[in-house]
């Protein structure tokens, strides 16, 4: 990533981590825009230290991660891409899958995506629980979300 960077003034930055040494290592950087949710590949103490400038888009990919989550929680549940693999294999193998409604769901990191989720998903009653580093207690009571510890998400 250094020898890609060197030399770049900005650059829009995806998931790559921005680390201290990374950082350290391109001095002719000024600019980082973040392209999506979430500043926790930015060594921030760093860059401000070195005086890069720090912004993210207004526009995320939030909607299309949730309907991608959601798609493929239907597609396991129905067991979608087993049926379609078998069936252009030639092989009549029927398989009965699950119903989604009334399960419990487990969303680890209630930001943005892990919120836009949980409206997205009203319609299923699920059981919701989250973990996330910080809670945001009205958004759990207005959408019915139950915070748990990481062991409790898993295992429920």
């Amino acid at each position: 990533m250094i020898r890609e960077l060197s030399g770049f003034d900005g650059v829009i930055a995806g998931t790559e981590e921005y680390t201290k040494i990374v950082l350290n290592e391109l001095p002719q950087l000024k600019v980082i825009s973040r392209l999506g949710v979430g500043l926790d590949n930015i060594d921030l103490e760093t860059a401000k230290k070195l005086g890069i400038t720090i912004s993210k888009t207004k526009t995320t990919p939030a909607a299309a991660v949730v309907e991608l989550s959601l798609n493929l929680m239907l597609d396991i549940a129905r067991k979608i891409t087993n049926h379609n693999n078998d069936v252009k294999n030639g092989v009549w193998n029927k398989q009965m899958g699950s119903l989604l409604q009334g399960k419990t769901l487990g969303i680890i990191g209630l930001g943005t995506i892990g919120k836009s989720l949980v409206k997205l998903v009203k319609g299923f009653n699920f059981r919701i629980l989250a973990f996330d580093l910080f809670h945001d207690e009205k958004f759990a009571k207005e959408h019915k979300v139950n915070y748990c510890n990481i062991d409790t998400l898993l295992t429920q």
